[in-house]
């Protein structure tokens, strides 16, 4: 029996070389748009955003997968489970980010991406990364009866990143999918921000030891009940401790700034506080 962080690391860097193949092989075949070593030469900057987030999520899935299939019991069962919970998650997370992406900004994103459109590019990442964070976090384990469970908390993990991503999105004041499509960087990084923070709590939410039906449905539903401390910092800390402004339960200068006037700077800020929150509520016990 062979097991060691250097054991571990092996599994996971053979299993990321594995999954960039099988990512590039799925792009080829099921997409119509270029794969990633055919969008290094149209030079298109929303599909390299894309693929960007493609390959951040497919090495998500190599680190977190491989780790859980490792047992040690020997270098050729770990290679086999590993690559199959990987390829698994891989396709799911490829064809499941695609769908998401045309559930929440419409299907003529996909035109706006070939178009170039690097808003658009942005938004498809984050739902790439998003349903790569989900992937990783559920679809981990050792045998088939692990994988079935699996399936169960991520497509659990997908409805609820499909709903609460879509409740705050009627809390903006502008449309997410116009401003995205009308190019607006600030809007594409703020929908971005929420739809990765959501991502990092629901994936926290389908992770850890199943026990019981009861008990595991319970622990998946306290995670998600600190999603709305999302919004919570959106308005009241980003929006009155950082920026001075007043209290506003919607709306308010922050949806101005990233609506009409465009600003890059804010919307970076609050993405960051999306995702710096939901990693810090990841961490709890």
């Amino acid at each position: 029996m062979v097991d060691s962080s250097a054991y571990r690391l092996g599994i996971c860097a053979a299993l990321a070389v594995l999954l960039l193949v099988v990512l590039e092989l799925a792009l080829r075949v099921f997409s119509k748009a270029p794969s990633l070593r055919q969008n290094e030469t149209q030079k298109n900057p929303a599909d390299a955003l894309r693929h960007a987030g493609d390959v951040i999520a497919t090495l998500l899935v190599a680190g977190t997968v491989g780790d859980m299939a490792t047992t040690g019991e020997s270098v050729k069962t770990d290679l086999l489970r590993a690559a199959g919970f990987g390829i698994t998650a891989t396709l799911l997370f490829l064809v499941c980010s695609r769908a998401q992406t045309r559930f929440f900004l419409a299907q003529k994103l996909t035109g706006e991406v070939e178009r170039g459109n690097p808003a658009a590019g942005l938004a498809a990442a984050a739902h790439s990364v998003a349903t790569g964070i989900l992937a990783a976090n559920a679809v981990a384990g050792e045998t088939l009866h692990d994988l079935g469970l699996s399936l169960v908390f991520f497509v659990l993990g997908q409805v609820a990143l499909l709903v609460i991503v879509a409740l705050f999105r009627m809390l903006t004041v502008y449309d997410d999918s116009e401003e995205i499509l009308g190019e607006n960087m600030a809007a594409s990084l703020s929908y971005a921000g929420i739809t990765i923070g959501v991502a990092v709590l629901v994936g926290r939410a389908s992770s850890g030891e199943f026990t019981t039906w009861g008990e595991s449905l319970l622990a998946f539903a306290e995670v998600l009940a600190y999603a709305p401390l999302l919004y919570f910092v959106r308005q009241f800390v980003v929006g009155s401790v950082v920026l001075g402004h007043k209290p506003a339960l919607r709306g308010g200068p922050l949806d101005k700034a990233i609506g009409a006037e465009r600003n890059v700077g804010l919307a970076a800020l609050e993405a960051a506080t999306y995702i710096g929150t939901a990693l810090v509520v990841e961490r709890l016990p």
